[in-house]
């Protein structure tokens, strides 16, 4: 999810330790203004807020109260705690903060998990939409927020309070990790629901947010209605597909194929290039199938990768389908067909969710004629 790191301008102050009601009116007593009714008048309150406030000194031995005049008088205590907090002068800070972009409030995620947009596209991640695309400005970062977010922060921010909001500026764009769980319904044109979950709990102001930029239709996730698992078989489920192709390719298979709906630099990266180059070095056939489309610089980036390779040996043989193909995983006779994108993290156009399991089947004339109708 698309988060800002925001460089804030504020004047701010030492948290006090009595309340504000309770602060004015010892500066009030101490300005001889000391009749519960003038001071009341004064701070354009009721007179039973100024009449608890003075209990509340009275008892911490900062007021003496006479109840005939109903008037307070400063206690020596009372004289040097209004001192003290008629020397507390606002004072400008800087400070650095977290903008969470969907719902578009300030935040506070660990910083550990933030990882730059490039990182993100190569790690396949899919990524949220931002509720606007306009600066952010100091009219959004409300002080109750501000100072809640402040609080929960550290020991420090709890003694720390805003009092407004000078300039904000300097923005770093970066992305939080989270999980969206892809709620399908069994009707055929009802669009999958979305939840966002932060730190294992889910979040439903993310969710009303997500919803509100388009939800999955914005995302272009769909439940796949055409999917069709192989007749017959051993149903497996899960898949755990990068230890799958480690084992296809340190195997003495003689020939591998692969074929995926997208490649990202998430699974074919440098790790995968040299498994691969491994097993093409032992003599193995391998064919590696995907569908070309409007791909991220990440899924190219992978692709540049395979086609490299293959220039130098003659037995890997990469194809652009000239549309989407099965995910499919073929080590000689064995058949692995899936619901995951085989060589990438993410389908690229479409978020594909197929609602059937995968199938894993042995017959070396159905390898063979679904090598020949991918490969074709």
């Amino acid at each position: 999810m698309p988060i800002s790191s925001v460089a804030l301008t504020v004047l701010a102050q030492e948290r006090k330790a009595i309340p504000l009601v309770n602060e004015f009116t010892l500066r009030a007593a101490g300005a001889e203004v000391r009749r519960i009714a003038d001071i009341a008048t004064l701070l354009g309150l009721d007179s039973p807020l100024v009449e608890a406030a003075v209990v509340e000194l009275s008892v911490q031995g900062h007021v003496r109260y006479d109840a005939e005049s109903r008037a307070i008088e400063l206690t020596p205590e009372g004289k040097a705690l209004s001192r003290v907090h008629a020397e507390l002068r606002p004072v400008a800070r800087a400070m650095r903060l977290l903008f969470d972009r969907i719902t578009w409030s300030v935040a506070d995620y660990p910083r550990e998990s933030l990882i730059p947009k490039k990182q993100a596209i190569d790690a396949g991640l899919l990524l949220l939409p931002a509720a606007h695309t306009r600066r952010i400005a100091r009219e959004d970062i409300p002080l109750r927020r501000l100072n809640r977010v402040i609080a929960g922060a550290d020991a420090r921010g709890r003694k720390l309070e805003i009092l407004r909001v000078v300039k904000v500026q300097n923005p770093t764009y970066m992305y939080a990790r989270c999980d969206v769980l892809v709620f399908a319904s069994s009707g055929r044109n009802v669009p999958p629901e979305l939840g966002v979950v932060i730190e294992d709990q889910l979040s439903t102001e993310h969710d009303i947010a997500l919803a509100r930029a388009g939800g999955a239709e914005a995302l272009r996730i769909a439940v796949d209605p055409n999917h069709h698992a192989l007749d017959g078989g051993q149903p497996v489920e899960p898949v755990d597909h990068w230890p799958s192709l480690q084992e296809a390719l340190a195997s003495e298979a003689e020939r591998i194929t692969v074929s995926s709906g997208a490649v990202s630099a998430a699974v074919v990266d440098a790790n995968f290039l040299g498994r691969l180059k491994d097993s093409l070095g032992r003599g193995a056939q391998i064919d590696i199938v995907f569908y070309r489309d409007e791909s991220p610089e990440s899924e190219q980036a992978g692709r540049r990768g395979l086609e490299s390779l293959a220039e130098d040996f003659p037995n890997l043989r990469v194809v652009v389908a000239s549309g989407d193909v099965p995910e499919m995983l073929i080590v000689d006779d064995a058949v692995l067909q899936t619901t995951f994108r085989w060589l990438a993290h993410r389908t690229g156009a479409m978020n594909y969710f197929p609602t059937q399991a995968g199938r894993l089947v042995t017959d070396r004339e159905l390898a063979d004629a679904l090598r020949r109708s991918v490969l074709s």
